[in-house]
């Protein structure tokens, strides 16, 4: 699949090096792995110019967590029309429903992500 990216220059210990790279398109994560490096050797990644962070998609990541929390229909549904809203009295709205501090925590970490 297309990752929309060039693959980046690793530099180790000042020799260009090639890595392994995977791309997980749903959590928007780029992964590079590398063979065994001396500790005192310094490691360098290298994107070209005019890369832009992948936007997260915040009602996805809120589904998740709302689907996994124990609590009420309700309360989810609410929580996350609230998410994708995006309002300012969003993550009041919240907080004034659930008292896990968890739950709460994890959607306003989503909520406060900036976007791209």
């Amino acid at each position: 699949a297309d990752s929309g990216f060039a693959v980046p220059a690793v530099i180790i210990g000042g020799s260009r090096t090639d890595a392994a790279l995977s791309y997980d398109e749903a959590s928007k994560i780029l992964t590079l792995e590398l063979s065994e490096i001396p500790t005192e050797k310094n490691i360098e990644v290298c994107f070209e110019t005019g890369m832009r962070v992948a936007a997260a998609n915040r009602g996805a990541q809120a589904y998740e967590i709302l689907n996994r929390a124990q609590i009420s229909y309700d309360k989810k549904e609410a929580m996350f029309e609230a998410v994708k809203k995006q309002r300012g009295d969003a993550l009041l709205t919240i907080l004034s429903m659930e008292e896990n501090t968890t739950l709460t925590g994890a959607l306003a970490e989503i909520m406060s992500d900036p976007l791209p």
